[in-house]
């Protein structure tokens, strides 16, 4: 009966797991952001006679990077960045 018990409490945190997702508008903020700081890094660019190409393309992979991570740990199930965690439980 404890083991009966157990297993559905495994299986209620998982769904509730599942359930959790993050917000749209979180990632449309990302967006936005990473939009608006590439542009402004284009424009000073464009402003300046000094072109750092490096250090804007150090600063878009790195934009990049986080919004991938955000993006992949919203999945737990699938993506670069899976949950072994919950296989071990």
């Amino acid at each position: 009966m404890q083991s009966l018990n157990g297993l559905i409490d495994l299986h209620a945190k998982n769904l509730a797991a599942l359930s959790n997702r993050v917000p749209a508008s979180s990632i449309f903020m990302l967006y936005v952001i990473a939009l608006a700081g590439l542009g402004l890094i284009g424009y000073e660019s464009g402003l300046s006679s000094v072109r750092r190409s490096f250090l804007t393309v150090i600063v878009a992979l790195l934009l990049a990077s986080v919004i991938l991570v955000v993006i992949d740990l919203d999945r737990p199930r699938r993506g670069l960045i899976t949950d072994w965690g919950a296989a071990a439980d």
